[in-house]
Formats: structure tokens, sequence, C-alpha cells
């Protein structure tokens, strides 16, 4: 049982982008959430433990916004390599200092053939994961994933945050991708036991807290830096800089995702509100539900929202395209990511049960058509292809 509620916890941190789920029960490898009036069976998978300067603050509009807060491995894989933070030492209350210069790669993976491209992966436990290729579908699990943050086990199952690669130092990450910063030198997470928002070195392990008096929730991170949001249910958002303090940014409304200079949330009338920074403007891209989140960006920056299953395209003027109907029994989960090749997210049966018939990876292009490009189950696509 204890197993089994480990394993839960970090299926329910994967989905704290989601709209909120309630226990309703555990039986063996089942779990039951009730989410939206309805009940949901959530298969929870065994694995094996193995070894830029802020802008000013702005006083616009008043937004309200969702708040969102915030398989086994294979050691002998060709793309195994020592990871820095298998001997990280445990979280430190002093402030984190980000690195003054780019540390050197730690691995190289292997090289690919002109025209593909790696999707990393994390199963649902997010203790190790692997790569999908792209065209082809192969799998390819790596025992380098198994990372851990500070002061925990690397490949301990229900302790990760998040997992995916940083392709400009080579190594793996515990942390969702949107948690990384974009030099890959640092990245970020939240502690919901003390409710600081931490940071890390990436080559060494090294860590600090950024908000030592919590309180905030983490919004997203630059290489100077992570925004954040007020409390729960309160209003603002700030910047902290590494090793300072938080300077607010905006007086009003919650906020929930950071991307390209801007914070995205909900106004009182359930409008998506995009906040530029350095201007201060806010505009909205057309209606939404209570139920709706933003799930991510396309390779445009216009926000991938999530709908009860179904996945949409927003644009400026409030239109929508959509990238998968969740009908028929499958549905569209956790993050998505956009790149060159279109977006990339997860399918599941409704049941939440993986291995579904037609559940797996999915690659929508802007042809308007949604391909499966992998059938591996149980796993959470955590980042972009490249």
């Amino acid at each position: 049982m204890e197993s089994v509620r480990q394993h839960l916890e970090a299926f329910l941190r994967y989905v704290a982008d989601m709209p909120r789920f309630a226990v309703a029960g555990i039986a063996g490898g089942l779990v039951v959430l009730a989410f939206g009036g309805g009940a949901y069976a959530v298969y929870v998978q065994k694995t094996a433990a193995t070894t830029s300067a802020p802008p000013a603050t702005t006083t616009t509009a008043t937004a309200t916004a969702s708040p969102l807060p915030a398989a086994a491995s294979n050691p002998a894989s060709p793309l195994a390599a020592a990871s820095p933070a298998a001997g990280s030492p445990p979280p430190s209350a002093v402030l984190y200092q980000p690195p003054t210069a780019s540390a050197a790669r730690v691995a190289t993976l292997p090289p690919l053939q002109a025209g593909t491209c790696r999707l990393p992966m994390a199963y649902v436990s997010e203790a190790n994961g692997g790569f999908v290729l792209y065209p082809g579908g192969q799998y390819l699990p790596d025992g380098a994933s198994n990372v851990a943050l500070p002061g925990n086990t690397p490949g301990q199952v229900g302790v990760n945050y998040g997992l995916t690669y940083d392709y400009e130092i080579g190594v793996w990450v515990p942390v969702p991708y949107h948690w990384l910063a974009p030099g890959g030198q640092t990245y970020v997470y939240q502690d919901y036991k003390s409710g600081m928002i931490r940071a890390v070195n990436v080559a060494n392990g090294t860590s600090g807290a950024v908000t030592p008096g919590g309180g905030m929730q983490l919004i997203g991170v630059i290489d100077s830096g992570v925004y954040a949001a007020s409390a729960p249910n309160s209003a603002g958002a700030y910047f902290v800089p590494f090793g300072g303090q938080p300077q607010q940014l905006v007086d009003h409304g919650t906020w929930d995702r950071y991307d390209r200079g801007a914070l995205w949330g909900r106004d009182a009338s359930n409008k998506l509100v995009r906040h530029h920074l350095s201007t201060g403007a806010e505009t909205t891209w057309g209606s939404v539900t209570s139920a709706s989140f933003v799930m991510g960006f396309a390779a445009s920056g216009e926000p991938i929202v999530l709908t009860g299953g179904a996945l949409a395209l927003r644009h400026h003027d409030g239109s929508t395209t959509t990238v998968w109907p969740g009908t028929n029994g499958l549905i569209a989960t956790g993050y998505a990511w956009g790149d060159s090749h279109g977006i990339w997210f997860e399918v599941d049966g409704s049941s939440g049960i993986p291995g579904a018939s037609g559940s797996g990876t999915y690659l929508w292009s802007p042809t308007g058509k949604a391909t499966r490009v992998s059938d591996e189950p149980a796993v959470h696509v955590m980042g972009p292809c490249v």
C-alpha cells in the first residue's frame, strides 16, 4: 500500500496543472479519482528503483485566473551517464546563486539520422524515463534518467516533481520542462512541504532557496530568476531574482503560467488573459470554462488549452483549432509541447487505465491532423522533440 501511495503522490503532482482530483479510494494497483462529476480508475504502475531584467510593476485591468499550482530503467542503455544529481547535498536555506559561467556538457547523446528527433518521456512514477524517436516511434529507456531532487535517492518512486532532459548540459533533471531555465544551467521546483521555491545548479547539484519564506507559487523561470504568483486565492505576481527579494509585477489577479515574456490567467468573466510583462498590456483570448487549463504553448506562442479531455489551440481573435476532440473514450491528458513539428501530447482512455486501445503519444501537425507516434503505455510527454 505504501508503494501505491507513493505512485499516487507522484501522479497527483504530475496533474497539478489539471483540474483538481479527489481520491475516492485505493484498491490493489487501482486508484479511483473523482473528477468533474465522474470517477476514473487510474492504474498505478510499479517500477523498480534503480541506481533578462524584470519589467516594471503594472496596475492594469483586473484579471482573476484559475489557480494552477502549483517501465523499468535500462542501466545498460548507450544513453546512460553519471548524473550530477545523484550525489547532491540536502536542501539548504541559503539563497541560491546561479552559476556565473555555462557548465561544460556532462554527456552527449548518440547522433541521429537526418530528419530524426528525440522526444523526452517520463513514466507515470516520474522516477525514470527515456526517449521516443520520431519518426518511427521506437522507445529507448535511459538509465541516466534516474535522477533526484536534492536530498532524495535517484530512481525513487513518488518524489520527483517531473522529469525532462537538459539538452544544454546533457543530463536529466527531476522537474517538468518549464521548470528548467532556458540556458539549461538551473532548474527550479516548488517544495510543497516547506512552501518554498528552490533552485538547483544542474552541473554540480548544489541548491538554495529562492523564496525562503514560502507563500508563493512557482509560475515559470528564466536564467536570472523566477516568476511567482501570490499564495493561492491571493492577488498579484512577482519576479524573484536569484539571491534577491521579490519584486511585484502585477498587483491584481492570480496567474498560473509564464511563457515568452507573458503571464497567462483568467479574468472574472472566464476569459483567457495574457499579461505582457514589458508593456503591462492585457489581451483576452476567448472564453474558457472553470475546468479549462493552459497545458503548454505552440511554437507560435499560442496557448494549448485542455478542457475536459479535449485539447485546443487558442488564437488571439478568440477562435480555436481542435488538436484532440476528447471523444470516443480517448482523452488528452498532461502537458502539451509545441515545436517545429507541431504539438506533442498524450492520450489515455477515459477510464484512466493505461494501455487503452488508441492511447499513446500523438503529434498534431499544422495540417490539422493528429497522428499516434508511439503506443508506449503509462508515459508522459516531457518536452519538445530535439
